[in-house]
């Protein structure tokens, strides 16, 4: 048994019975994956089906993810294959951390070739900021919209930034996965959290690490400020660079800067050279001094308070200066530096009193807070909070004091991105939090001064009854807001604000059921940048499925969480097919991509979807020589290579509307009237199947060479090819018969087998079986076989019919006189055709028996095809005795008594009762009758015409025309028979 060959030679060897195709060498996955560029000849994509005008967008999509896919899937297979049972979180966070170090490697990479550009756009941005500032201008709206505009980025700053936020989210994502707060809280397990005994003490002696000790969730929102703090390092403009552009503006040098307010100072000292005054009284009389363009009055001092405490303002350069410094503390503490850095920076610029100011509520102070320190701690945040709500200060000023006293508002009011204002806020929920902490651990610490003070909480008594939810209305929130609505749509929020609020779930079904939105409507699209920023503010998760890099890392996010806690995140099978879905969408990426050879370790990880359905539609792709390593491929991740073969089939039917079913009715017409002068009332119909096979039966046939590249499984293998054969003498096509598979050689026997297992004994040479196991296995490959190679026979007798057809149109244009004698070569060879075939069918056991025998279907198939094949047979004799000789009519008198008296010796010896019945069951034994009748008239007009050209008299005949001549061998012959 060969797989599919084109050759009708037999095996060499019995070796060769069951064998494979050549074992092609596997290229390196560079060339194995179809990579964009290939194929450019065709007018159709092979995968797409697109043309390629509209190509063009997908080809560089694959251009641009292909190494990215690359990479990731070479991690995924690492941490399969030293996945272990028992250390499912370990094996997550390791996925999780790989993920991360490549996303780190392309921002490392994309740094040196295009850091240059990014700070050159900075500097530019910085000084539009500058000038912002110093017109006072806080139209944060127009300011966004006028950078966008006037200071676009490159592609490969995007590139870069792109990067550098995946890398966050990455880092987001340990800091949460690793926490105890994710797994309580996804759970649903609050008061299990709030009960758990080890957050219920500490050892700590400092207050705001027993704080973070006792409650996960409150050391969870500290990470995420930390890790907030991180991506303003590097996502937001060099400090360095700030300054550097301020100063400029400012009209100073770095080194004039330090000095404080130069203009301000002098201007004051102006006016005490006419006029001094002593600011030491109790009232004193406060001159109005004028700014240098005498448009307004400046402060009389210079002390910190002056601009408030007289409403008076600075001379315009030292007020730009002044707001430059807040800017600058606030950029400072909003990239979490130490606090000893902020205190030099001040102190740099004789700037004291500030980092004075601002050291009692910071981080840094609360690290070290002692009981003792309690009272003034509160007291301090207090006056912060009221400091943030002076609305005569500069917003930057107000935003830092609302830094320190954990109020939002003013935060939020200078906060220009999503990550800024999740700090603003988390920052308030924190600072909330830890006083709470504070009043129930020591009550006796706040006394009725502080009680007078009272500060509005955070989100008002939602952060006391449900702590779970702050995060989820915090991000929900910042859906809404105008200003960042379009930054917290885009997928990477997304991603971040579903595992801040701890439901990843969530995500995973939102984008599941957008991915089903796209299936509905023709299939999944990826979309370029333009198009998903478009699509975003329409629909985010609809952009979210169209984004490539989005869907490559959710799908690394559904296989991390798979590992981390499978118990609890896909307790329900909505939640398992949710997750296959996102899968699945990913697989169609990598299939749009030509990233073919990565398909199967993701379709692996599938737990509810069945692989073998996804990757069966993969399989059409591959093509020679790829096929036979693509099967080990999807065996060493242990898939159902046969289901995937057998769903690959079942789909082709599917999409070709080919589906069959065990009960469908077969409807075969063969035959035509003809000329009863030449046959026997009917013949062979013309054309009686379709020479040229359809797209999509072409398509059944590659996929059931599929089944010949897998050693073993005949029983399968012989079930789908036998299922096939019915389809296609369903659809009254039989090219796929013999010519287009041929898996049987009829030369290979038990004699062949055990001469050649004597050949290889004589010549020293050990088989892999004994004789008895060839026998064996040969007996059972016969068995599995059985009922296809019927079929098999069935299709080549109907080809030897069509060929004889063919023949007789091409010879018999002038009927049986004006046939050459070169014609006799041609019709002796397509008679033998037909007899080679024909007469098996006869058999009393063809379509009987098997591994795959169905009878019901069987006898439906013998009846529909038999009477005709045999009226047709008969239509083959007529005109072969009429050319080749007259001892051909007494096959036809043979077949006959064959059908009526249930013998025959055409080929071998059956019972014809059944081919009777089937002529019965079909209404058409009249036809058989009058094919038969015909015969004889035929056999007796070519006997009358034989003795007339001899010169003889035609013998007696009875009333009816009867003679016995038609029995006697030595009858003269027709005329052609004495050739």
């Amino acid at each position: 048994m060969a797989p599919i060959t084109r050759s009708s030679q037999p095996p060499a060897t019995f070796s060769g019975v069951v064998n494979g195709l050549k074992n092609p060498s596997y290229p390196e996955a560079s060339t194995t994956s179809l990579r964009a560029t290939d194929n450019l000849q065709s007018v159709h994509d092979p995968i797409t089906g697109l043309v390629h005008e509209d190509l063009q967008p997908i080809l560089n999509m694959a251009e641009r993810v292909e190494k990215e896919v690359e990479s990731f899937a070479e991690k995924l297979d690492q941490w399969n294959n030293r996945r272990q049972e028992g250390r499912s979180r370990e094996n997550a966070l390791g996925l999780l951390d790989d993920c991360k170090r490549i996303a780190d490697q392309a921002v490392r990479a994309l740094k040196k070739k295009h850091g240059a550009d990014r700070s050159k756009r900075a500097r530019e941005v910085w000084d539009y900021r500058a000038d912002s500032l110093k017109r006072d201008d806080r139209d944060k709206h127009k300011h966004a919209m006028e950078i966008q505009r006037n200071f676009p980025k490159s592609t490969e700053v995007k590139e870069l930034e792109r990067w550098q936020e995946e890398s966050d989210t990455w880092g987001l994502l340990r800091i949460i996965l690793s926490g105890d707060a994710f797994l309580y809280y996804t759970r649903a397990e609050f008061e299990k959290l709030a009960n758990d005994p080890k957050h219920k003490t500490s050892d700590s002696e400092n207050l705001w690490e027993d704080f973070l000790a006792r409650s996960p969730l409150a050391r969870e929102q500290d990470l995420i400020l930390k890790w907030l703090e991180s991506t303003a390092e590097h996502t937001g403009d060099d400090v360095s660079i700030m300054a550097e552009r301020l100063e400029e503006k400012a009209g100073r040098s770095a080194g004039t800067w330090s000095h404080g307010f130069l203009d301000t100072r002098e201007q004051i000292k102006g006016a005490k050279r006419f006029k001094s005054w002593n600011m030491s009284e109790a009232d004193p009389k406060i001159p109005a001094i004028s700014d240098s363009t005498r448009k307004f009055q400046i402060v009389s001092t210079l002390d910190p308070d002056s601009k408030f405490r007289e409403g008076k303002s600075l001379e315009e350069n030292d007020d730009f200066f002044e707001r430059s410094l807040w800017l600058a503390c606030w950029e400072l503490l909003r990239r979490g530096r130490p606090f000893k850095e902020v205190r030099e920076w001040c102190a740099e610029r004789h700037e004291n009193w500030r980092s004075i100011s601002l050291g009692a509520a910071s981080t840094a102070e609360k690290q070290s807070l002692s009981v003792q320190n309690i009272f003034n701690y509160s007291l301090w945040r207090r006056t912060c909070v009221i400091a943030s709500r002076n609305f005569s200060a500069s917003e930057h000023e107000q935003a830092v004091y609302g830094l320190l006293g954990g109020n939002s508002p003013p935060i939020e009011a200078i906060s220009r991105s999503w990550d800024d204002h999740l700090y603003a806020n988390f920052k308030a929920i924190i600072t909330d939090g830890f006083e709470d902490y504070l009043r129930a651990q020591y009550p006796d610490k706040f006394s009725e001064a502080l009680n007078q003070l009272p500060i509005e909480e955070y989100l008002g008594q939602l952060s006391r009854a449900n702590p779970e939810m702050l995060s989820v209305v915090v991000v929900e929130n910042l859906t809404h807001d105008k200003f960042i609505q379009s930054e917290a749509r885009k997928p990477s929020k997304i991603i971040q604000g579903s595992f801040i609020n701890h439901q990843p779930m969530a995500l995973v079904s939102r984008l599941s059921d957008a991915l089903a939105v796209l299936e509905g409507r023709g299939g999944q699209v990826f979309l370029p940048e333009k198009g998903l920023l478009s699509l975003s503010l329409q629909n985010p998760m609809l952009a979210f499925a169209t984004d490539p890099n989005a869907l490559r890392i959710m799908a690394h996010v559904v296989l991390i969480l798979q590992d981390l806690d499978p118990q609890y995140l896909f307790d329900s099978t909505e939640r398992v097919a949710a997750a296959d879905h996102v899968l699945v969408g990913y697989i169609e990426l990598l299939k749009r991509a030509r990233k073919l050879e990565l398909i199967p370790l993701y379709a692996s990880r599938l737990r509810h979807v069945r692989p073998e359905s996804i990757l069966g539609r993969i399989l059409p792709i591959i093509q020679q020589p790829h096929q036979r390593e693509y099967i080990k491929l999807l065996r060493s991740y242990d898939l159902d290579v046969l289901g995937i073969l057998t769903a690959q089939y079942e789909w082709r039917l599917s999409e070709g509307n080919l589906a069959n079913s065990d009960d469908q009715q077969f409807q075969f017409d063969l035959l035509e009237p003809a000329d009863p002068k030449l046959w026997p009332g009917q013949r062979i119909r013309s054309e009686f199947y379709r020479r040229e096979l359809k797209v999509e039966e072409l398509d059944i046939i590659r996929s059931l060479e599929w089944f010949l590249l897998v050693d073993g499984h005949w029983i399968e293998t012989f079930a789908i090819l036998t299922s096939a054969l019915k389809t296609f003498l369903h659809l009254k096509t039989v090219r796929i018969f013999g010519a287009e598979i041929d898996i049987w050689s009829e030369d290979i026997t038990e004699e062949a087998i055990i001469s050649h297992y004597h050949n290889q004994f004589q010549a020293s040479r050990k088989s892999r079986l004994s004789l008895e196991q060839q026998l064996k296995v040969f007996a059972a490959l016969k068995w599995q076989s059985r009922t296809y190679r019927d079929l098999e026979l069935l299709a080549n007798t109907l080809k030897a019919l069509h060929a004889w057809r063919e023949l007789e149109d091409k010879e018999l244009e002038h009927g049986i006189a004006g046939l050459q004698r070169s014609a006799r070569t041609q019709f002796k060879s397509a008679y033998n055709d037909v007899t080679t075939y024909l007469p098996s069918l006869l058999k009393n056991d063809w379509l009987k028996g098997g591994s795959n025998c169905k009878e019901q279907e069987h006898r439906r198939i013998r009846n529909t095809y038999l009477p005709p094949i045999i009226l047709a047979y008969n239509s083959v004799l007529s005109i072969a005795a009429q050319f080749l000789g007259r001892d051909i009519f007494i096959e036809s008198i043979e077949l006959v008594n064959t059908i009526a008296s249930g013998v025959h010796n055409i080929k071998a010896a059956t019972k014809g009762s059944e081919l009777a019945m089937a002529f019965l069951e079909t209404h058409l034994m009249g036809d058989l009758v009058t094919s038969m009748a015909c015969m004889s008239a035929l056999v007796l007009k070519c006997n009358d015409q034989a003795a007339a050209m001899k010169g003889r008299k035609p013998k007696k005949r009875g009333p009816n025309g009867e003679t016995l001549s038609i029995w006697d061998p030595y009858a003269p012959m027709c005329p052609d028979d004495e050739s």
